[in-house]
């Protein structure tokens, strides 16, 4: 991500001991048990939430509020990633987690890594994590993705299968492949911004939630220093190739060197739960959030932002019926996502 200063290292580490230990020990409104069973709903889910993480964060803050208002219990689960996510759904060992939407998507449609396997039993529910792609250079003659062809870019985040795949549906795009690049992989922003200064690299690919302190810093430093723009005709083809994929827009004005709006490629990750939980829980759960969502964005900076109840038309993914059922009252689920539900159902061959 973009902020990758010590310091605020310091305070992600900090708030996630703190919420850690908050969600572990103070003490929650009680819920009388015989409401929770009269409910259908479960005593106590197991939801994946990583080691250490911004996710643990996210978990953690859901699980106080699940138990305060639902009387269910949240144990949170060490996994590795989203794959780790999924793979412990389908064994029953979790009943949800924080994953990226290409899993999400491919897990129950069984595309790509998933080819030939059975449908995963992982919905979402929650969108979440708006993140933005972003292709900084700073040579004056790099005008447009297809100018990258020889040059030296640091393309791909190490030990990010996702940012692989974004990074190749753009060159895609533009009829590039990565071997058409120096392509090199790397370890962190700040690895490709010291690159860039120096003149190591001609460009790299980094993701981030705008505005990102680094790339402020960057080009504030070096006026040359921009962000490539990708046109409605590009995006369109990401898209239709890459369902997971949204255009986003940078308001102009948002860094140093940027006068207009420019379009980024993005995504949101996804909470999701398992389809054999009741639908009852899911929709109350769903509720509680947007209802005590600014409880929510207690435990974390971040949340008001990456957060909206109406994102679900950007989540190219199966919901939980719990979830359809409350987004269908609040609003901002309509027919063309009742279409996407049908098409990716039918895909998946599987009835909810």
């Amino acid at each position: 991500m973009k902020n990758k200063g010590s310091l605020i290292k310091i305070v992600i580490i900090c708030l996630t001991v703190a919420v850690a230990v908050l969600f572990v020990t103070a003490p929650c409104r009680s819920v009388d048990v015989k409401d929770v069973v009269a409910k259908g709903l479960p005593k106590i889910i197991a939801i994946g939430s990583g080691v250490g993480t911004y996710y643990y964060v996210l978990v953690a803050g859901l699980g106080r509020m699940t138990e305060k208002y639902l009387g269910v219990k949240v144990a949170p689960s060490r996994t590795t990633g989203s794959g780790n996510v999924v793979e412990l759904m389908l064994a029953g060992e979790i009943q949800g987690g924080i994953i990226d939407p290409d899993v999400g998507l491919y897990c129950v449609t069984g595309q790509v890594d998933f080819k030939g396997k059975p449908a995963y039993p992982v919905r979402a529910w929650l969108q979440s994590v708006y993140i933005d792609y972003d292709i900084l250079v700073r040579d004056p003659q790099i005008k447009t993705v297809k100018d990258l062809k020889g040059k030296t870019v640091m393309l791909y985040a190490r030990g990010s299968p996702f940012h692989q795949r974004m990074a190749d549906a753009t060159l895609n795009a533009y009829g590039l492949k990565p071997s058409d690049l120096k392509a090199l992989p790397y370890d962190s922003d700040s690895e490709c911004i010291s690159s860039l200064k120096t003149g190591k690299i001609d460009a790299f690919y980094g993701g981030g939630a705008y505005p990102g302190s680094s790339w402020v810093d960057l080009m504030r430093g070096d006026r040359n220093v921009r962000i490539l723009h990708i046109d409605d005709e590009h995006m369109a083809k990401i898209k239709s190739e890459n369902p997971f994929i949204f255009g986003a827009t940078i308001p102009g004005g948002t860094y140093p060197n940027m006068d207009k709006d420019i379009q980024v490629c993005a995504d949101r990750c996804v909470h999701v739960a398992h389809i054999d939980l009741p639908d009852s829980f899911i929709y109350e759960q769903t509720k509680m959030v947007w209802e005590h969502f600014d409880e929510f964005c207690a435990y974390h900076p971040r949340i008001r932002s990456m957060y909206s109840a109406k994102d679900v038309k950007f989540v190219n993914m199966i919901y939980h019926p719990g979830a359809v059922k409350y987004y269908k009252e609040i609003g901002v689920w309509g027919p063309e996502e009742d279409k996407r539900q049908a098409e990716l159902l039918r895909q998946a061959g599987v009835k909810r």
